[in-house]
């Protein structure tokens, strides 16, 4: 959550996350559906595990695109920039 604060502002890259994710509720012929409904009502077990995998893969992909803006804008400071040096050792 501390990065996609740092990055929210950036219309490209909450676009971007957006699209990975597509977590709204939406409203379909009268009916309201989340995001879990819609994405795991009439699934099998199989299919829910693809589909946990597949956000678990979203996920890393949301960090790494994060990660990327905040390091070619450098908008990390203090103890972020600590944490950084240490990854790279």
């Amino acid at each position: 959550q501390l990065l996609l604060m740092k990055v929210d502002k950036n219309p490209e890259i909450k676009l971007e996350l957006d699209k990975l994710f597509e977590l709204e509720d939406i409203n379909e012929y009268e009916y309201h559906k989340t995001w879990e409904f819609r994405k795991f009502k009439n699934n099998g077990l199989y299919t829910t595990l693809i589909q946990l995998s597949n956000i678990d893969r979203n996920i890393r992909i949301a960090e790494n695109i994060c990660l990327r803006y905040l390091l070619r804008n450098k908008k990390f400071t203090g103890v972020e920039k600590a944490s950084n040096e240490q990854l790279d050792s």
